[in-house]
């Protein structure tokens, strides 16, 4: 008898709580869905109750098991709301929306989505948001047909052109696009660039490092291909710069805008700059150039042990004889044998707002090559531990070293 008061006490007391507006409901306890959370310094996704989620401070991703953000992005005139990869939502020049699965309907009226012309290895026209176009430095359009009709346009109208390479103006016939794409002023009608040249068998004017004078950021470093040290290596017949690139074109940044990581690592730039950034007389090393080089490396200091090497021992030897003696961090200096004194430059990457953010500086260090992936993607040199190459967006600021024509 007095076991049977007892548990109707515990169950009047229950229900008489459940009216009082700070006890969480019975429903909310029981419903479980997937939350991301951080549990000691650890990211987990895992189903649990909505009130536990709310106490861990995590994110609700109901039936998303993975706990993948959601992407808004356009297939054609469609729009799509799915979860994906941050990489695969760039890819498709979508808007991250993190856990909101209905990818925010009253933001998808506010942000306006247009046909962009924008620069990607050749010119494109594709449907994103009026903010990633902008990001890009595109033209935007109502429709497909004004985007397609403007590209053709601009391919076929040509004008002198005159833009900044390597710290110096040069002054080429180019067509609306190529020059949009350098930075240039165009529709001249001489091959002075009207008179910004000094001459018409001049094709250049220096001009001296400096601060932009419509920002901060610092557009200083040299130019000139001899302030590098550059040298053979090995028994090698090519010249390669033995410092990183710290020559200012459009589309290179300093390490968290820093001019100190300019001069300690050189500068970082993207694919398309970096095509245009080493000085008269030097160019982008290829994949094969750089292979060539490690081949040279590994031959002058082979042993009866590399032929049992992984591809990750092979470029962990090369890296012991290139990296600098200092610098490396936990990564590990090198011997820096030949003098070739690679340096931890880190990488810039974009988010899909387009906020620039930088990573990995004093223990990474990427190199691009001239060699395309795909349209949107080029082979790069990676060193840290033994990792050799890959492909990579081009949007991605890597550093450059250049190699001397012959």
């Amino acid at each position: 008898m007095k076991k049977f008061l007892l548990v109707a006490l515990t169950i009047f007391a229950i229900l008489g709580c459940s009216s009082d507006d700070n006890m969480p409901l019975l429903s909310s306890i029981n419903s479980k869905s997937y939350c991301h959370y951080n549990i000691n310094g650890i990211m987990r996704c895992k189903s649990i109750s909505t009130i536990e989620c709310e106490q861990y401070g995590g994110d609700n991703y109901g039936n998303n098991s993975t706990c993948t953000h959601y992407c808004g992005y356009y297939i054609g005139s469609n729009y799509k709301c799915t979860p994906m990869s941050d990489e695969d939502c760039k890819r498709n020049n979508g808007d991250d929306y993190r856990n909101d699965n209905t990818c925010s309907l009253l933001r998808q009226q506010e942000l306006q989505y247009v046909y962009c012309l924008y620069y990607n290895d050749s010119k494109v026209c594709n449907i994103m948001s009026s903010k990633n176009c902008n990001n890009y430095g595109g033209e935007e359009f109502s429709s497909q047909e004004e985007c397609n009709e403007a590209r053709q346009e601009q391919q076929n109208s040509y004008s002198y052109c005159l833009y900044l390479v390597g710290g110096n103006y040069r002054c080429s016939y180019l067509n609306v696009i190529d020059c949009r794409n350098l930075g240039g002023d165009k529709d001249y009608y001489d091959n002075t660039c009207g008179g910004n040249l000094r001459s018409s068998s001049s094709s250049f004017i220096p001009t001296p490092p400096q601060r932009s004078s419509s920002s901060s950021e610092y557009t200083g470093g040299s130019c000139y291909g001899e302030d590098y040290n550059p040298d053979y290596i090995g028994y090698g017949y090519q010249r390669w710069m033995r410092k990183n690139l710290s020559c200012y074109v459009p589309g290179s940044k300093c390490y968290k805008d820093d001019p100190d990581n300019c001069n300690k690592y050189g500068r970082l730039y993207n694919w398309a700059a970096a095509m245009q950034a080493c000085p008269e007389g030097w160019r982008l090393p290829s994949r094969d150039e750089w292979e060539n080089l490690f081949e040279i490396v590994l031959e002058e200091n082979e042993d009866d042990d590399d032929a049992k090497f992984t591809s990750k021992e092979k470029y962990l030897k090369i890296e012991k004889y290139l990296k600098a003696t200092k610098g490396w961090g936990s990564a590990g200096n090198g011997q820096d044998t030949y003098g070739f004194a690679a340096m931890p430059g880190g990488y810039g990457a974009y988010d899909i707002d387009g906020n620039l953010f930088f990573y990995s500086v004093g223990s990474h260090g990427y190199w691009w090559s001239s060699n395309t992936y795909n349209n949107s993607k080029a082979y790069n040199l990676h060193m840290s531990d033994g990792e050799g190459f890959s492909d990579n967006d081009k949007k991605y600021l890597f550093s450059v070293r250049c190699i001397e024509n012959y």
